[in-house]
């Protein structure tokens, strides 16, 4: 028996899934590639077998849980931290000025037009933001801190649930570094505000 999937949007649908969209089933290489994609996505039209439709159901099934262990927070804001870190060197490093007012101010502003800032540090989650700088290299890291529980000791505490990080050369120029940490905060407010989408419509 097959299942016929045609309820997802049109931006699941691409080029190559084309032939498939008009009914055609998917090889199981096809398959185990969909399901490497994170959130997978079956393209509109797609007919799948019994057999992969339970798989697909049990992967979508485990990320909407791991999503929530990670983002879930019910929409509440966040407290804001902002570190920036200069070696030694940070005068080969030019403008600083906008290095370190441009990335509070755009931090600050993300999460305020988002609703999402919270100036109390004992509310809610944690954003941490780390940018640092050695020399001619950059490191960018986003970390969202959130309460879990720890059933081994009953204790609920502050844990990092979810991070990103980039490293490369930033060629004295700190408007690219600062694009980076701007592209990184908005993947996460786009997680965010997906796994909380029920809740922040009913704030």
């Amino acid at each position: 028996m097959r299942r016929q999937l045609a309820t997802l949007s049109l931006a699941a649908l691409t080029l190559p899934t084309l032939a498939v969209a008009q009914g055609k089933g998917l090889s199981d290489e096809e398959f185990e590639a969909l399901l490497k994609e994170r959130p997978a996505k079956v393209p509109i039209g797609a007919v799948l077998t019994d057999g992969q439709f339970k798989a697909y159901s049990e992967k979508v099934a485990g990320e909407a849980a791991v999503d929530r262990f990670m983002l879930f927070n019910n929409c509440e804001p966040m407290y804001l931290v902002v570190e920036k870190v200069l070696s030694s060197q940070d005068e080969i490093f030019i403008d600083k000025d906008l290095f370190h007012k441009g990335l509070s101010m755009l931090a600050l502003n993300r999460l305020k037009l988002a609703r999402l800032l919270h100036h109390d540090s004992e509310s809610g989650g944690l954003l941490a933001i780390q940018v640092r700088i050695e020399g001619s290299a950059y490191g960018v890291g986003v970390r969202y801190f959130k309460a879990v529980l720890d059933p081994a000791s009953d204790l609920t505490l502050p844990a990092t649930t979810w991070s990103w990080e980039d490293v490369g050369e930033h060629d004295d120029n700190s408007l690219y570094v600062l694009t980076i940490a701007s592209t990184a905060l908005d993947n996460f407010l786009s997680e965010y505000l997906r796994v909380n989408e029920a809740a922040c419509e009913a704030r």
